[in-house]
């Protein structure tokens, strides 16, 4: 509680020598617009800037290996975090009401979500999940009622998704790539999967089982893009569904 309610400070800098911050050091910080946490810290307490209402801007160079409980809960100003690539998990209710995030931390190499840890962050409208991640816990981004895609890549291996993970939310879509189902609670994405489509490859298997039987499906191939390029030179790649070609194709073989 070092800074808890300073009201009237709007900067602060943190030395490069700083080597740990206490339990709620920032809590209720009310003008803080911006932080960066230097690489020589290697511990942070809990709840380091809860109510820090208008906080926008987050970079965390520490070496820390978790992103504390409830470190930006209710910032509700907050929207551009970057981490170091040593930080793996994301704690309990990290950034729980972080209404202005519109996606995940940036420079992330996470594997471990864990139980509400993005609750309620109505900022966010597409969620892709990184390549890294293993687990997403039980609530992890319940009520964040205005998430409508999500896109699971191909690189993701072995991932199990929690209890009511996404819910209760308004989802629209969920295109998940992986050649294996990842292993999801039947609770994980809500109770109102037959209005969500699933959008999944053709050649996948695990599909069949709960909750992805329960989705409106629609299966796809592999495709193929040719396009001009210069009025001369001819580009083709193999895409999927929901990537983004530029520019845009000719022709679809």
């Amino acid at each position: 509680d070092a800074f808890n309610g300073c009201s009237n400070l709007e900067n602060i800098w943190l030395p490069s020598s700083l080597k740990e911050i206490g339990i709620a050091a920032f809590r209720n910080f009310g003008q803080l617009g911006s932080i960066i946490i230097p690489e020589n810290t290697t511990s942070i307490g809990d709840e380091t800037f809860v109510g820090c209402g208008n906080l926008k801007s987050a970079i965390i160079n520490a070496k820390i290996t978790s992103i504390p409980k409830r470190m930006f809960s209710n910032c509700t100003s907050l929207s551009n975090v970057n981490i170091s690539e040593s930080i793996l998990t994301i704690k309990e209710e990290a950034f729980s009401g972080c209404s202005s995030l519109s996606s995940l931390p940036e420079g992330s190499t996470i594997t471990y979500i864990y139980s509400n840890a993005f609750a309620n962050c109505n900022g966010l409208e597409e969620l892709t999940l990184p390549d890294s991640i293993k687990v997403i816990g039980k609530r992890a981004f319940s009520g964040c009622l205005n998430l409508s895609n999500i896109f699971i890549p191909n690189s993701i291996r072995n991932l199990t998704i929690g209890t009511e993970a996404f819910a209760p939310n308004n989802l629209r879509s969920i295109y998940t790539y992986p050649l294996t189902a990842p292993e999801s609670d039947p609770s994980a994405f809500g109770n109102e999967l037959g209005s969500i489509y699933l959008f999944y490859t053709s050649e996948s298997v695990g599909y069949d089982k709960q909750p992805w039987c329960d989705f409106n499906k629609a299966p796809f191939s592999m495709k193929t893009i040719t396009y001009f390029i210069d009025n001369d030179a001819i580009y083709s790649e193999t895409i999927q569904v929901g990537d983004k070609i530029v520019p845009p194709p000719l022709s679809i073989t």
